[in-house]
């Protein structure tokens, strides 16, 4: 009677540990089916991780792109004014020598007109002088003519 409880006991352990055999197995496979899932799930965050850094380097590459050619941008900018500001004092030693040369114009037509004025008088006293000239010639014709017939 004894040995037959014993194996009772046994027996019902040995169901029991089967039990717990089968649900345990039954939690592995769950914990199993989590971890593939978990894997996945792993996997692709990986992925997009690794999308995300290309995302971000090819973001940065842009960047350094940009900022090289706003640098030189603002070079060039730079040298456009300083090409701007010799223009623009060439610009102004020729306004200067446009004024100088102006005020020489005027003195040289002031000078011009002074001396046409002075070639004006001069010639109205040549006109004078010649009528004077040629008086004073018909005076002395007549006069040698006059003296021509008193000799005659």
């Amino acid at each position: 009677n004894k040995y037959v409880s014993q194996i009772q006991q046994s027996s019902q352990h040995l169901s029991e540990m089967k039990e717990k055999l089968k649900i345990l197995e039954n939690e592995v496979e769950i914990l199993r089916m989590e971890s593939a899932s978990k894997d996945k799930s792993l996997q692709k965050a990986r992925a997009q991780a690794r999308e995300e850094r290309l995302k971000r380097d090819g973001l940065n590459e842009k960047y350094t792109s940009i900022t090289r050619k706003g640098l030189a941008l603002n070079e060039q900018v730079e040298q456009y004014v300083i090409e701007l500001d010799k223009l623009n004092s060439i610009i102004n030693g020729i306004e200067r020598e446009m004024v100088f040369l102006k005020k020489r114009y005027e003195q040289a037509v002031e000078t011009r007109n002074f001396t046409g004025i002075q070639l004006i008088d001069r010639n109205d006293e040549l006109c004078i002088l010649w009528e004077k000239s040629n008086v004073q010639e018909k005076l002395l014709k007549r006069g040698e003519d006059v003296m021509a017939q008193r000799d005659e």
